[in-house]
């Protein structure tokens, strides 16, 4: 039984790291002292951890003062637009209350966005003004008055995500080197390990054979989840340039 292959420099920074690691996983559980390969499994264990340590100084990079005040600015418009929506729940106008109603009960599902990690908020307030300008709610926005918020929550969420990519760029042409090589190294002991598993698979005694093939099937099957992983970001490439360059909702 053979290991498969797939092209790991296709993969993107997190899903790489996240292989790695499923196997490193794998081996451990198979255990790597039974199966002789303890010297290639501590050098895969120990590229792992510089790959590691090389995406946590990208993460931390990324969040940077100017992307905090925008955040902060951000947070001051969608605490600006809830308190409209609650202050209307007591409003005289039955229509207007009503509205107010159907409002509050989607913020009320999103929950405080404001609380969120910078990512999460983002794709949080994206998808709060999809639906609250969406022709279900659209209208009751525009019966409380809430449209203005609504396209200052659109400008600064934009604000924000712009200027994470700005800086993730940013960074990452700083440490592009550095993560391309640790990549590389990660990869190099995956090689052997993978090598080396292979071989004593092929060379094993009956009474050691049940355990590489279990290992080798487990391995296969964490190598077709990141291939259909795979899969999916050319046909998402694929479904993005076909598409109408992207505008604000505003």
């Amino acid at each position: 039984m053979k290991i498969e292959k797939i092209t790991l420099s296709h993969l993107r920074a997190d899903a790489h790291f996240e292989l790695m690691v499923d196997v490193r996983g794998a081996v451990k559980e198979a255990g790597p002292e039974t199966l002789r390969v303890k010297p290639q499994f501590d050098a895969l264990v120990a590229a792992i951890a510089q790959e590691d340590a090389v995406l946590k100084k990208i993460a931390r990079s990324v969040l940077t003062a100017q992307i905090a005040e925008a955040d902060h600015v951000r947070d001051g418009v969608f605490s600006g637009m809830r308190d409209a929506v609650k202050s209307a729940l007591n409003h005289y106008v039955p229509a207007t209350k009503a509205a107010a109603e159907r409002v509050w009960n989607v913020l009320r599902a999103y929950g405080n966005v404001a609380a969120r990690p910078h990512d999460e908020e983002t794709s949080a307030v994206y998808n709060l003004l999809i639906e609250l300008t969406g022709g279900k709610y659209m209208a009751d926005a525009e019966t409380l008055g809430i449209t203005g918020w609504l396209g200052e929550l659109d400008r600064t969420n934009n604000a924000v995500q712009k200027l994470a990519a700005e800086r993730y760029a940013e960074t990452a042409d700083r440490v592009d080197m550095t993560l391309r090589q640790a990549r590389a190294a990660t990869d190099a002991a995956w090689e052997v390990l993978s090598a080396v598993v292979y071989g004593f698979a092929l060379a094993a005694p009956a009474g050691e054979q049940a355990a590489f093939d279990a290992l080798i099937r487990r391995l296969n099957a964490i190598i077709e989840h990141y291939d259909t992983i795979l899969a999916q970001q050319a046909g998402r490439r694929a479904a993005d340039a076909a598409k109408e360059p992207a505008t604000t909702i505003f």
